[in-house]
């Protein structure tokens, strides 16, 4: 008679090593959501430069030198929107990961 319980299960007493456990069924949505963490924390550091070159393109309006200004603020935008664009996608990685390592966690 089989027992209901499984031998496959690691027989680790520390969280980390369940933890892995679980997860390895999900390898790719986890890569994914932690290049895109990475990606979108990049583009979110940038942010701050992006204030820099504002700064000095509102300063550069005293001399009538307006694209400096114009610029920064388009790639302010771009990025701003990138990064949570980013951060979107990472969610649902992260969410999707987090998911299927819950659904293996029960099944063990």
């Amino acid at each position: 008679m089989e027992g209901m319980w499984r031998d496959d299960i690691p027989r680790d007493t520390k969280p980390l090593g369940f933890f892995f456990f679980v997860s390895k069924p999900h390898w790719k949505a986890a890569s994914i959501a932690i290049f895109f963490v990475v990606l979108a924390a990049i583009f979110q550091a940038i942010i701050p430069y992006i204030y820099k070159l504002a700064t000095e393109g509102a300063i550069a309006l005293a001399t009538g030198d307006s694209k400096p200004l114009i610029w920064a603020g388009i790639f302010y935008v771009v990025v701003s929107t990138l990064d949570q664009i980013l951060w979107r996608v990472s969610g649902f990685a992260g969410a999707y990961w987090a998911t299927g390592a819950r659904a293996t966690a029960r099944e063990s």
